[in-house]
């Protein structure tokens, strides 16, 4: 989890609060990490044919993707777990939400689990 201070001047209205004296705030936004591979490749598991593709719609370099699928010899589960490695490790926007629009793009095309990542982890 990533943690951010926010320093905010006087009266400043949050939601339905209004600040009247100088206050700093909190924000938490959850960040996914490479300790997060586990729980990331389970919720993936039925999609992980598709690695290369959510790999290309997380950012990855398509030259990097190609290195990883060389080196597991095209065997699915282990380049799966090295493009998911290496977004946790390396990617931007390493989030539920980004994983889960990486699903239902149409190269891809795995609603259903964009639906249920979306379902349990984004609201």
């Amino acid at each position: 989890m990533v943690q951010f201070a926010l320093f905010l001047p006087t009266y400043v209205t949050i939601g339905i609060f209004l600040l009247t004296k100088p206050h700093t705030i909190f924000i938490f936004i959850s960040e996914l990490t490479v300790e997060d591979l586990g729980k990331v490749y389970e919720e993936l598991y039925e999609g992980r044919v598709q690695w290369k593709n959510i790999g290309l719609k997380l950012g990855l370099n398509i030259t990097m993707l190609d290195s990883i699928e060389i080196n597991r010899h095209y065997k699915t589960e282990p380049c799966c777990l090295d493009m998911l490695k290496e977004w946790l490790t390396n990617g931007t926007n390493r989030s539920w939400s980004a994983l889960a629009d990486a699903m239902e793009s149409p190269t891809v095309h795995s609603s259903n689990i964009a639906a249920a990542l979306r379902k349990k982890y984004c609201n």
